[in-house]
């Protein structure tokens, strides 16, 4: 069993007999709850209820069923939701995951709580996982969590305290700019090199006769927007050999519901560099509190030669800029590019919780046990 160090929780836990914890296992009785989820804490719109419950109706398989946990106080307002589900499999029994996982790499997954309410809630979790019979889970595997979430920090800590097995594994980083102000002050935060390639490409956008739209000024225009972000991508991938993220039908059909949900109540956008009405270049980027979060990017590979895909990032920063945001988070993935901007790295995790019981101790003992043959092996075919 590994430990990985995690930040002191700062949070105590006190004791949840005020509250009340329900689970909510049908979509309509989750659809429901949207107004009041959207009053939570969301780190970012992908724990927002368009993403997720678009999520769980592409993604959700037979062995699948939601399980999610709702936390209100005693008179009835809701102060805290955990988008889990149920994946039943012979190989780790019954896992409790978040909604949004896999494919769609939704970062920021969290406990959900009311501001001021998160030890509250935690301590209700903590009670149905470790003293309810109808919990009935063998393993929590939980993906995307950030490394400095207190709320996750504090969960994780009183899970290890109630005697359950614990692994967290470090995976890749997000990266966030964070500025104010003008496009000038948001140019202070790089580097002199970056700049100079700001102003450089920038100015290959002005002189060469190319346009830039987005699609939350062009509302008639969306679902063409949207296309041509998931031509451009394909575009992108298939070029170097590769499916592409939209090769499935699920994601396909995931993306394009969302985005136009998330367009339309302004929690997205997507931005198209065109040449004589032609796109040549797609940006897809989600928004919370004045910060854009970038998802998705694509380009015709034809554009190569004028370095389109880095003519389109500085637009969309410049435009994001000039329009009110204080920061621009780049989401995860460890590219040397993100560095040089000056972004601010925060780590990713993968955390695995196990079940006080033989059969899923069993189980993680067994995985552990795989894990570490692959790692060995793998170590040694490099010698």
């Amino acid at each position: 069993m590994m430990h990985q160090a995690l930040p002191e929780c700062a949070l105590a836990l006190p004791s949840c007999v005020s509250a009340r914890l329900d689970v909510v296992d049908d979509l309509a009785s989750l659809r429901q709850l949207t107004g009041d989820w959207e009053q939570l804490d969301c780190p970012s719109p992908m724990q927002g209820p368009t993403w997720m419950l678009a999520w769980w109706e592409a993604f959700k398989s037979t062995q699948d069923s939601l399980s999610v946990l709702v936390v209100r106080d005693e008179a009835g307002k809701l102060i805290g939701l955990v988008p889990w589900y149920r994946h039943r499999g012979f190989a780790s029994g019954t896992t409790l995951r978040f909604l949004g996982d896999g494919r769609t790499c939704s970062d920021f997954q969290s406990l959900l709580c009311r501001p001021g309410y998160q030890s509250q809630v935690i301590s209700c979790v903590i009670k149905w996982l470790t003293s309810n019979r109808e919990s009935r889970w063998d393993l929590l595997d939980l993906e995307g969590i950030s490394g400095s979430d207190p709320v996750m920090n504090a969960f994780i800590e009183a899970m290890k305290a109630k005697g359950h097995m614990t692994h967290v594994r470090p995976t890749e980083h997000t990266w966030r700019i964070t500025a104010h102000g003008s496009w000038s002050k948001w140019c202070e935060t790089f580097s002199k090199t970056q700049r100079g390639q700001l102003r450089n490409f920038l100015n290959r956008f002005e002189k060469g006769g190319l346009t830039f739209r987005v699609a939350s000024q062009q509302e008639a225009d969306v679902d063409r927007f949207i296309d041509e972000a998931v031509r451009l991508h394909q575009l992108r991938w298939h070029s170097a050999g590769r499916s592409g993220c939209f090769a499935t039908q699920a994601m396909q059909s995931f993306f394009r519901s969302t985005m136009r949900a998330m367009i339309g109540e302004g929690s997205a956008d997507i931005g198209l560099v065109e040449r004589d009405g032609r796109a040549i270049a797609a940006n897809v980027w989600l928004i919370r509190d004045g910060v854009a979060f970038g998802y998705q990017c694509g380009r015709d590979p034809e554009e190569e030669k004028i370095r389109i895909g880095r003519i389109a990032h500085a637009v969309v920063l410049r435009w994001l800029a000039e329009n009110d945001f204080r920061g621009y988070d780049f989401l995860r993935g460890d590219e040397e590019y993100k560095r040089q901007m000056r972004a601010v790295p925060t780590a990713c995790q993968r955390l695995r919780v196990v079940a006080r019981a033989t059969l899923p101790e069993w189980r993680h003992a067994i995985w552990t046990k795989c894990r570490d043959i692959k790692r060995w092996l793998a170590g040694h075919a490099c010698h």
